[in-house]
């Protein structure tokens, strides 16, 4: 025998439930605009990191579909086929089972390209510099500091500068020419 709901479940249950969507709820920003708006993004950097993310996810449902449900007798001019399998009555394009690797390649992707977008956008890594050919810069490493003030910074002027880091206590400043 089935014991008797309590009075108003459905009604507590239904304000649990706005409750938990409208209050207690997880807010995310929407990403386009916080990405574009707050974060100074450009138009293009967006829309790369995008694009990466959406071949990421097209890659990954033509790999799986390749790999577990069509033959191609060939495929970039080599023989290759792919590995269909009748598992359990499961449909060869299953979709539901392709989302893990479809998501997982448009983060992996997605973050990738942000990554190298990064680093080429900053002009890393710098494999030269001028300071590389100063006679007393192999002493930085081992019990000297260096600093380096660029002179295509708007507020540098060259006097000042020098008299402000002599003023710090610095026993050398110097000019190096590119």
């Amino acid at each position: 025998m089935q014991a008797a709901p309590a009075p108003y479940v459905r009604t507590r249950l239904s304000i649990m439930m706005f409750l938990q969507y409208a209050i207690w709820g997880a807010w995310l920003p929407i990403l386009y605009p916080f990405i574009s708006g707050h974060r100074k993004f450009s138009d293009g950097e967006v829309s790369a990191v995008f694009a990466a993310g959406a071949t990421g996810c097209t890659l990954g449902f033509l790999l799986q579909s390749f790999t577990n449900s069509y033959d191609f007798s060939i495929w970039a001019l080599v023989w290759v086929t792919g590995y269909p399998f009748l598992i359990s009555g499961k449909p060869l394009l299953s979709f539901p089972a392709f989302v893990p690797v479809m998501f997982e390649l448009t983060i992996l992707l997605s973050a990738l390209t942000a990554a190298f977008g990064m680093l080429a956008f900053n002009q890393l890594p710098e494999l030269y510099h001028p300071l590389l050919k100063h006679p007393g810069f192999g002493r930085a490493t081992d019990d000297r500091f260096f600093i380096s003030i660029e002179a295509r910074d708007p507020q540098f002027l060259r006097s000042k500068t020098g008299e402000f880091l002599k003023s710090l206590g610095a026993s050398s400043v110097e000019v190096v020419e590119s």
